[in-house]
């Protein structure tokens, strides 16, 4: 994509996002997270909130 000039948006990120946490694949979402925060594309609050309660505690 990228290669064409074409970037991909917050709302691109979001939707692969969404489908990585709801197909349960937690630390691929956590790095999307980071990816976007590294090609400076703000995630939106819904992205935030989702990836913290789509994710479940580890702490024990």
């Amino acid at each position: 994509m990228k290669k064409k000039g074409c970037y991909p948006n917050a709302g691109s990120y979001q939707e692969v996002l969404y489908g990585l946490l709801d197909a349960a694949r937690f630390m691929e979402a956590k790095e999307m997270m980071g990816r976007m925060v590294f090609e400076r594309v703000n995630p939106s609050f819904d992205s935030y909130k989702k990836s913290i309660h789509g994710t479940p505690c580890i702490c024990s």
